[in-house]
């Protein structure tokens, strides 16, 4: 059987051999040899590429990717938007903390006393001449005068008048309070021991101060100023007056007194949710 005289053995042969004489002869007359093949192989394709090329151009057409940003006064104009609404979402959480932190008081609260707690949105706030809040429950919910009013286990006032529909909170902070406190560490067991002082209210209303011996060394600032008055309904006794923020030598007399400041925990006078302590059975 008589073999064909060209065959993959002898093409590939012959191209190396093709390739080896093209890289001994000058740039310029290689570059010639090659163009013959490189023009033969072009000829058929070009025109099938080109073809290829417009039916996928208008699939692969680039998008536009330009962002109109409005320039520098609008990226400074949505920054401060952002940083404001960044600032709103924590004092949200807060509030909400804080609203959750005042749940927990008040539920360990019921489970040490026979009290109802009756919860209440604020109204109204208070004004220069008259430091009250007004409630949005009144008699027919059960309330009456002289109940005490709570925010956790924080005093708040007790009320002062009932309408039906609403009532009128006389705080704690009112022109010449005066409280009888035990001032303990916030830790039980905690040195020092604790101390009975009264509390008189500042003339600005934004904290009490008191005079206590100084000899005694019992009060640190962080110390908590706990109800210890017989003027106060039973189940006011126990709750949080405030906290000591301050203590420094009485100017009048340093070397035996010093001067304690007792804050109230919250800003009473901007609450927005109290709870009024019901004696159980009274609550209609």
């Amino acid at each position: 059987m008589k073999r064909p005289w060209l065959n993959p053995k002898r093409t590939l042969v012959f191209a190396v051999g093709v390739l080896c004489v093209t890289s001994l002869l000058p740039a310029n007359l290689s570059q010639s040899i090659a163009r013959i093949p490189r023009t033969i192989v072009y000829f058929p394709v070009t025109p099938v590429a080109d073809l290829l090329h417009r039916v996928a151009s208008p699939i692969f057409k680039s998008a536009d990717l330009r962002i109109d940003t409005g320039g520098q006064q609008q990226l400074e104009r949505n920054y401060t938007d952002n940083l404001a609404y960044s600032r709103k979402l924590e004092a949200q959480l807060e509030a909400a903390a804080q609203e959750i932190l005042r749940l927990r008081q008040v539920r360990e609260f019921q489970s040490l006393s026979k009290l109802s707690f009756v919860p209440a949105n604020v109204i109204s706030g208070p004004d220069l001449l008259s430091p009250r809040l007004t409630i949005n429950k009144g008699a027919r919910h059960g309330l009456r005068e002289n109940l005490v009013v709570v925010y956790g286990s924080t005093l708040v006032g007790r009320i002062s008048t009932v309408e039906t529909n609403t009532a009128t909170v006389a705080l704690i902070t009112s022109p010449r309070t005066r409280l009888d406190a035990r001032v303990v560490p916030p830790t039980p067991g905690q040195a020092p021991v604790e101390m009975n002082t009264q509390l008189a209210i500042s003339h600005d209303r934004s904290a009490f101060t008191s005079i206590i011996d100084a000899t005694a060394n019992v009060a640190q600032v962080g110390d908590l100023a706990h109800l210890h008055d017989g003027l106060w309904p039973p189940e006011a006794q126990g709750l949080i007056v405030g906290k000591v923020t301050a203590v420094s030598k009485n100017p009048d007399n340093p070397t035996l007194e010093d001067r304690i400041v007792v804050q109230p925990l919250y800003a009473l006078p901007y609450l927005t949710r109290v709870d009024v302590l019901v004696p159980a059975g009274e609550v209609h």
